[in-house]
């Protein structure tokens, strides 16, 4: 690979956050289905490919709601579990067959959508502070808080819904707030949001070098490919 390695980043630090990458992608792939969804829910209509990473599917219900397919990644206990004893606002298990997880559609719109949020960088902040704070009250980590996962409403700037939890109780809540606020800058998001976002969620230390500490911390461990501004690695002995 013949790339530019940005400065700060060492080639040893390189190594070890492709090799976490790949650890977690590894640990994905683990569990990852081979049954062909569509024989597992033939009522299901209007099957639509979301997914970036894995094989995500939106679909109809036979009785006209939104719905998702997804690998079943583990999080079903948890998801039932907090349907039960807690407020955090998580998809719905509809069913679980064969490796794959169908799972209700929550309302609202991702705040990595920044056509629709730039404008409300305040609820934005704010909405994610809401998802943090909902975590702690529950006592659980999502392990990837990045705005993608995160579902507001624009035109009452509240909280809608938590997607994708499939690194739940993996990771401290430091990285929870650590990928949302480096999601904050990688979206283009001013620091002050990141900085708002540290200090409704009532982080120790709220200010530019903490978030500049946090990003590292998630930077560490989520790996190259998550590396903002079209940075690229050298990673020795890769091509």
């Amino acid at each position: 690979m013949d790339a530019t390695q940005p400065s700060g980043i060492s080639s040893d630090d390189a190594i070890r956050r492709y090799t976490r990458r790949l650890l977690l992608t590894l640990l994905f792939m683990s569990d990852h289905p081979i049954s062909d969804p569509r024989a597992l829910w033939p009522t299901l209509s209007e099957w639509e490919p979301m997914g970036m990473h894995e094989p995500v599917h939106r679909v109809r219900t036979r009785a006209g709601a939104t719905a998702y397919v997804r690998p079943d990644d583990g999080s079903a206990p948890l998801l039932r579990q907090m349907a039960l004893t807690s407020t955090v606002r998580a998809p719905e298990v509809l069913d679980a067959r064969a490796g794959w997880l169908l799972l209700s559609a929550l309302p609202g719109v991702p705040l990595h959508h920044v056509s629709v949020w730039r404008h409300h960088p305040t609820d934005m902040a704010r909405i994610v502070t809401e998802a943090l704070r909902s975590l702690e009250c529950a006592g659980v980590t999502h392990g990837d808080m990045c705005l993608p996962n995160i579902l507001g409403d624009p035109r009452t700037g509240q909280l809608t819904g938590i997607v994708d939890w499939r690194y739940a109780g993996r990771f401290t809540r430091e990285i929870d707030v650590a990928s949302a606020v480096w999601s904050c800058g990688f979206n283009g998001y001013t620091e002050d949001v990141a900085v708002a976002v540290l200090h409704g969620c009532g982080w120790p230390r709220a200010d530019g070098l903490e978030v500049a500490r946090l990003s590292r911390i998630w930077l560490e461990l989520s790996g190259p490919s998550d590396v903002p501004n079209g940075a690229t690695l050298t990673l020795p002995g890769l091509s």
